[in-house]
């Protein structure tokens, strides 16, 4: 499959768009999981307590952090670090910042796919790229916080809102994605 046609980006195809972004972010989520980190920095030492409550404890429904505070936020980042904690048999950076990157590598797919059916291909290319190698997405791609699940999350559920509205798609993966 090719770049649009006629333009100047005819070198860029949707699979090397595709490597390129996936490549970028797994280079910042390896710096930035080798790099020097502080649990203590942004509130990261809360979810990092819900994941050790649930595998520790198994407290899969209700999560308490080291004061007992029952978590504030939905559960979704805590199941998935629980989950990769679990698979890999203790909590540790890697199973708390997973989350974080898959759903930043999520969110910048979402952005190269749509920028280029909506745009055109170089714009959901660097859609993409300006996510992942801005502040936000440096920082968002590992950080043990619900933030980058967060962002996913409202940006799926927007899409099945519109597909939904506008194009008179089944309103159900908005429901199931919504709560």
């Amino acid at each position: 499959m090719r770049g649009e046609a006629g333009g100047s980006n005819e070198w860029l195809t949707v699979r090397l768009a595709t490597a390129i972004v996936v490549l970028v972010c797994v280079v910042m989520f390896a710096i930035r999981l080798t790099g020097p980190t502080n649990l203590t920095d942004n509130d990261q030492e809360r979810p990092g307590a819900y994941v050790m409550d649930v595998v520790e404890n198994g407290q899969w429904l209700v999560q308490r952090d080291n004061s007992l505070d029952v978590m504030s936020k939905p559960p979704v980042y805590t199941w998935m670090s629980a989950f990769a904690s679990l698979g890999v048999g203790e909590v540790n950076l890697w199973t708390l910042y997973l989350p974080c990157f898959i759903s930043t590598l999520s969110l910048c797919l979402v952005i190269l796919f749509l920028g280029k059916h909506y745009f055109g291909l170089m714009a959901g290319f660097l859609g993409a790229l300006t996510l992942v190698l801005s502040p936000y997405g440096m920082k968002q791609i590992a950080l043990a916080r619900t933030d980058s699940v967060f962002a996913l999350t409202v940006v799926l559920v927007m899409l099945a809102a519109w597909w939904a509205w506008n194009y008179g798609r089944s309103w159900i993966p908005f429901w199931l994605l919504a709560p």
